[in-house]
């Protein structure tokens, strides 16, 4: 019996001084291989109206699309008002306001399990959770290390990224733009929820505490982009966020 033969020729690489051993199998495509099985857990740190919520949409989506890695947002913010409802004044964020600072601090345990779940789920691939929250305060994100222990192979897994606008007039369009829509204000009078927002602010300045702690990784962007300073920033991946967000429109 005639054996069959192949029409099919697989054209041999030249070889050349540059190329001694070529390859026939091309490199493989990024938007395969999400983050190589990496887990990263990233930290808004920022006032409110400094545009956190936008950044962290925008690496998530960057993730999923570059990386094809499966990139999830859990905002703090939506867990405070299945909890406690949309309609709270600026007193809900005051310090001393114990019984609101017990709902808050249930809304931000809520987050962090949900973010913990899914990046403990699957493992075919990378994942990247984001947990976008103020988080102001060194107490807070000494509780975010400890709630991420076992989640992430190292402490460098977890990267802060601290927002910081100076500029009035940036912020002032932020309020207007964003705030006054936004479900706390539903139905209220343009003016006293931009009145109400500032007052927000101010109780979140009064216990502001920038990172300082040179064991964390952090990045810090300025003004929209104007300045980027980091710190302990291991991988690629932790690279690849600073890259990405100081690029950001």
């Amino acid at each position: 019996m005639a054996r069959a033969t192949s029409n099919v020729m697989i054209a041999p690489q030249a070889t050349t001084q540059e190329n001694p051993q070529p390859q026939i199998a091309q490199a493989p495509n990024p938007t395969e291989s999400g983050t190589n099985g990496d887990k990263l857990v990233i930290v808004m740190v920022g006032l409110p109206a400094r545009g956190k919520t936008y950044i962290a949409r925008k690496i998530a989506h960057y993730f999923r699309f570059f990386h094809g890695a499966p990139a999830e947002v859990y905002n703090v913010g939506n867990y405070r008002r299945q909890i406690s409802g949309a309609d709270q004044s600026a007193d809900f964020f005051n310090s001393s306001n114990s019984t609101a600072m017990e709902a808050r601090q249930e809304a931000a345990e809520q987050a962090m399990n949900a973010l913990k779940k899914f990046m403990r789920d699957g493992n075919e691939i990378g994942r990247v959770g984001i947990y976008d929250a103020t988080n102001t305060t060194k107490s807070r994100r000494d509780w975010i290390m400890s709630e991420l222990q076992g989640v992430v192979h190292s402490p460098s897994h977890v990267v802060f990224v601290e927002i910081i606008c100076n500029d009035d007039s940036v912020i002032d369009n932020n309020i207007r733009a964003v705030k006054t829509s936004m479900p706390d204000y539903k139905g209220k009078d343009a003016e006293e929820a931009v009145n109400d927002f500032r007052q927000r602010i101010d109780n979140y300045k009064n216990v502001y505490q920038t990172i300082e702690d040179q064991s964390l990784s952090f990045i810090k962007l300025f003004d929209e982009g104007r300045k980027m300073t980091a710190n302990n920033i291991r991988g690629s991946l932790q690279s690849t966020v600073g890259l990405f967000v100081v690029a950001l429109p």
